[in-house]
Parts: structure tokens; sequence; C-alpha cells
């Protein structure tokens, strides 16, 4: 059904492929306005321009295409790596972990680009790098404010990202006691360790989680740290 974005399913492609509109750019001048396809007639200077695949003078349904290098179901591969090491009574362990081969769209409710409208939160760039007649080349759309419809969040290739990315899941640093200090005590072995989850990711991904399947989730992914003693009698 090419109708229903949610299922991905189409004949003669890979079940998860994006599939939307091609994006080339914004409205920048008053000519294009006036000359170029649009979709709904309303456009604005600013606002995102789409390909007329099909060459018929407008921008609709039947222009968006499939695209099976964006692949948004599940990634195409998935990995795992754990260092481990110890000297003179210190240790160390860290878990890499990341999935390659998977694209979404990045149009949760903190990338919203209209005022008021479900909006969560704004980044610095939300401000700073939308498009402005002096900043015509930013990194997102003119920002929109008041009712109507938002044009700009289309599904399409211009709010397609890959969700590849390299996490450092966990590391934890941790020292044992020599056992001479601890036969003084009683106890026959102590570690220390400090820990952290989530403590950086590497990911061309803006949203919340690029590990996180597609859907309108806010909760960002939670960077925790502890630190532990144990001991043995």
């Amino acid at each position: 059904d090419p109708d229903n974005n949610k299922l991905w399913r189409l004949e003669g492609h890979p079940i998860g492929s994006f599939y939307g509109y091609k994006a080339i750019g914004y409205f920048n001048t008053e000519e294009e306005l006036a000359n170029e396809p649009k979709r709904t007639g309303t456009e604005k200077l600013g606002d995102i321009k789409y390909a007329d695949l099909n060459g018929d003078g407008k921008i609709s349904d039947l222009d968006k295409k499939a695209y099976t290098d964006k692949y948004r179901d599940t990634p195409m591969g998935q990995f795992g790596i754990t260092l481990t090491g110890a000297y003179q009574g210190f240790d160390i362990q860290a878990l890499f972990q990341g999935n390659y081969g998977r694209s979404d769209v990045w149009l949760d409710d903190l990338n919203n680009t209209k005022i008021p409208d479900n909006r969560y939160a704004f980044q610095q760039f939300h401000w700073s790098d939308s498009w402005s007649l002096d900043n015509r080349g930013a990194s997102l759309p003119r920002l929109l404010n008041g009712s109507g419809g938002n044009k700009n969040r289309e599904e399409s290739t211009y709010w397609a990202y890959n969700t590849n990315y390299f996490r450092l899941k966990n590391l934890q640093v941790g020292y044992t006691v020599p056992e001479r200090y601890m036969q003084r005590i009683g106890f026959n072995r102590a570690r220390i360790y400090l820990s952290g989850e989530n403590l950086f990711t590497l990911t061309p991904w803006k949203g919340i989680d690029p590990e996180k399947p597609h859907g309108n989730d806010l909760y960002p992914l939670v960077k925790t740290y502890s630190i532990g003693l144990n001991i043995e009698f």
C-alpha cells in the first residue's frame, strides 16, 4: 500500500524500504515560487521543494518513490565488542555496540518546525540554522507560526538520515586491594569499581536515539554512573 507509509511495503521492493518525496532544496526566490511545481499552492520562501518525478507539473502522491538504499525496518547488521584488560590490581572492561544499514525520517515532536504545534523542545540549531533571507543555505526550513498544516513535515529524503551508530555502552574500571592488606582486616578480597552506562554515541542521526525503532519516542537514552565495592569474607 504505497499510501500508507507505516507499512513500507511495495511490490518489487524489500520490506521496509523508505517511501516518500525527493527533496531538492528550498524555495529560495519568488521566481521559483511562481514557476516551479508545488504541493499545496500555499508554499512560501523557505519551504522544502520536492521533485516532480512524473512530470505532470504538480507535486502529489504520484511523485513519491521507494528508495531501496534507505531501509527503515531493521538494521542490516549489528555488532558488539567487549575489551578487557588488567594490570597490577587494576582492571578495565568496555562494551562497544552498534548497527548499520538502516535509515529513518527525523520527524518526531522534538523536531517540529511549527510553533506552537506539539512542540516539546528546541535545540539551538532550530533557532540559529533555520531558513531565512539571510541564511538560505540553512540546515532546516523556515520556522512556521500559526494554524494550518505543516507542509515541511512530509516524509521525504530531506528528513531521511541513516541510523548507523557506534556506542560505548558500558565502561567499568576497578581496583582489587592486595591480599596482604585484606588479611589485616579479615577480608579475603575487596574490589572497588567505577562504572558508566551509555557514555557516548557516534551517529549521523539527529534524533533521540538511533537504536530505537521508528516512532515518536520522546525519552532520551539515560547516561548513568555508579560506584561500588565488592567484598568477600
